[in-house]
């Protein structure tokens, strides 16, 4: 037979429901992603690139659309959990777009800067800065072999492409 409740028995269930809605008011707060403000702080700290006296910005870390436009046409698997990174020419200039924006890339490609230069100068220190592993070999189910053609041509400054 259950016993009665008595007044200090309510009063604890009282605490614990009020200490429990407590807890559980504290974790919704915390799992708040304010993304705002992540995307201000992450503007705040973009690449920087002048080009004919005019400023553009590349976000500091890789957009999510980029990422996902690099696995569809830049990474191919070589076997063994190991891909192989390379920008095919059918979809260079996309890359280009992709990786440093439509407009400055258009500029680029419509000036006489050689074409492995802007590879070399401003693609891949962007790729390395935004972390992917260019030429390095690591054990992991997501390497990445870095092939010689990302280079379309050897040119160690801007020159007539």
């Amino acid at each position: 037979m259950n016993e009665p409740l008595t007044v200090a028995d309510l009063e604890a269930i009282e605490q614990l429901e009020a200490a429990d809605a407590r807890g559980r008011e504290r974790q919704s707060k915390r799992l708040v992603v304010n993304i705002d403000e992540a995307w201000a702080e992450r503007s705040a700290q973009a690449f920087e690139f002048v080009f004919q006296g005019k400023p553009y910005q590349v976000p500091a870390q890789m957009p999510a659309r980029v990422f996902l436009f690099m696995w569809r046409h830049l990474f191919t698997p070589i076997g063994g959990g190991k891909f192989r990174f390379d920008i095919p020419d059918e979809v260079f200039v996309e890359t280009v777009k992709q990786i440093l924006g439509e407009e400055l890339a258009r500029e680029l490609l419509e000036s006489e800067l050689a074409i492995g230069w802007v590879t070399s100068q401003l693609l891949l220190p962007v790729l390395q800065a935004w972390g992917v592993p260019l030429g390095q070999e690591e054990e992991s189910t997501t390497q990445v072999e870095k092939k010689t053609a990302l280079t379309r041509e050897s040119s160690s400054g801007p020159g007539p492409s």
